[in-house]
C-alpha cells in the first residue's frame, strides 16, 4: 500500500461525467453495425424477394427492440418483467 507521509489524506479519483454525445454515437454505431451485418448476410439470398423482406423486417424489429430494452429505467425493469411474464404465461395456457 502507498505511504502517506505526515498522515495526509489520500487524493480521491473523480470519475468523469458521462458524455451524452459519445453514448448516442456508440448506440448509433452498434445499431448500424448490426444492421450492416444482417444486410450482408442477406446478400446471399438476393434472388428471393420474400426472404429479403423478412430480413429487413427482422433488422428493423431488432433495432427497435434494442432501443426499447436499453431505454427502460432500472427502477421499471422488475415491474415490466413481471407483466411480461404474466402475459407469456396466459398466452401459453390459452
Amino acid at each position: 500500500p502507498p505511504q502517506n507521509p505526515g498522515g495526509a489524506p489520500a487524493a480521491k479519483k473523480v470519475a468523469a461525467p458521462p458524455d451524452p454525445r459519445r453514448e448516442a454515437m456508440m448506440k448509433a454505431l452498434t445499431i448500424s453495425g448490426a444492421s450492416a451485418g444482417v444486410l450482408g448476410m442477406g446478400m446471399g439470398c438476393a434472388g428471393d424477394a420474400a426472404m429479403l423482406a423478412n430480413l429487413g423486417t427482422f433488422t428493423l424489429a431488432g433495432a427497435a427492440g434494442y432501443q426499447v430494452v436499453w431505454g427502460v429505467a432500472h427502477a421499471l425493469h422488475t415491474p415490466l418483467m413481471s407483466v411480461t411474464n404474466a402475459i407469456s404465461g396466459s398466452t401459453a395456457i390459452g
